[in-house]
């Protein structure tokens, strides 16, 4: 199981950033799909879809994750 969300969260506190997440929910209750999008400081970080909320929200921190470390925090 990946903690890409706990690991942004402690980043985001660690460095004072301001970390939001957007989520909306796309199709039908059962044949559906789920997009997440991570803000820090109003800025989009990265962009997630999954079959669950929790699997949008997990690519979404773990792209900003990525995003972060390329600009070396």
């Amino acid at each position: 199981m990946e903690h890409n969300v706990t690991e942004l969260n402690n980043a985001s506190q660690k460095n004072g950033f301001k970390l939001s997440y957007e989520e909306a929910h796309h199709g039908t209750q059962h044949s559906g799909f789920w997009v997440c999008i991570a803000y820090i400081n109003d800025v989009q970080y990265g962009e997630g879809r999954g079959n669950t909320r929790s699997e949008a929200k997990e690519e979404a921190a773990r792209k900003a994750l990525m995003l972060l470390r390329a600009e070396s925090i």
